[in-house]
């Protein structure tokens, strides 16, 4: 039942990127020649969601690094860029679910 709901995240932040990409995107997303990545990562874990969890802030320092050498290799002419929106989801299958809601308001 875990893996079900992250993949309903996963589905419900895959859909409304790919909704803001799609034309004509609506105000909700971050506007023209521009994309956001969600990303639902596991940055605490804990009963309270303060303890550091390295894996997940490994996982941020990789994805800000990869999104900084598209940025950095998209043809400043054509305006593209792409931008990171990180959502925590305290190690718990609840937490990714409330991460996820919140990314869709958030965008």
């Amino acid at each position: 039942m875990k893996s079900n709901n992250h993949y309903q995240a996963f589905l419900l932040v895959t859909l409304f990127t790919l909704h803001c990409l799609t034309p004509p995107a609506t105000a909700a997303c971050s506007g023209t020649n521009s994309a956001v990545v969600s990303a639902l990562l596991p940055l605490h874990t804990g009963n309270d969601c303060t303890a550091l969890q390295l894996r997940g802030l490994q996982q941020l320092a990789a994805l800000r690094a990869v999104i900084n050498e598209v940025n950095n290799e998209l043809k400043p002419q054509d305006g593209l860029t792409i931008g990171l929106q990180v959502q925590d989801t305290c190690s718990t299958p609840d937490g990714a679910m409330r991460a996820a809601m919140r990314s869709l308001v958030d965008v």
